[in-house]
């Protein structure tokens, strides 16, 4: 017998990296009993209403925020940007699309760059080609490390 009731799981901490791992599970489950899951703010770009029509998640994806990001933009005539993006599904995909809705903008990308481990050496390279405007696709452990890191330039 399929039940229809809504299930409610809370978000694991970023610690404790169990966070994708238990949302994929529990997702292929709902999806199995004819459930629904509701998470908190997994945002992980996987998760759509296509793989998964019974997932809904409190928060917008990463990807949502694409056409206020544009809106800036041109609403500043800022038309060239480079980008800095975390190298992990999470952040590539988003900023994948990231590219795309800057391109349909006719918004120049200078310069795109992936955080791995070294940060100078991808902030000297947006420094060199002069990029004024950098957008971001990063968790905030990387945050912390860009800000200070360009506070120094």
């Amino acid at each position: 017998m399929r039940s229809n009731k809504a299930v409610h799981f809370p978000r694991l901490s970023d610690e404790d990296k169990l966070e994708l791992r238990h949302t994929s599970v529990l997702s292929h489950i709902t999806n199995e009993i004819s459930s629904c899951y509701i998470t908190y703010a997994d945002t992980h770009p996987m998760y759509t209403k296509d793989n998964y029509p019974n997932f809904f998640r409190a928060v917008p994806s990463e990807t949502a925020f694409n056409p206020a990001r544009v809106a800036l933009l041109k609403y500043y005539n800022w038309t060239r940007v480079g980008t800095l993006y975390q190298n992990s599904p999470r952040y590539d995909l988003p900023h994948s699309k990231l590219l795309t809705d800057l391109d349909s903008a006719r918004i120049a990308i200078a310069e795109t760059q992936g955080l791995v481990e070294e940060l100078q050496h991808e902030l000297l390279k947006l420094k060199n080609k002069d990029v004024r405007i950098i957008l971001g696709n990063f968790d905030e452990e990387w945050a912390r490390k860009i800000f200070c890191e360009v506070s120094n330039f």
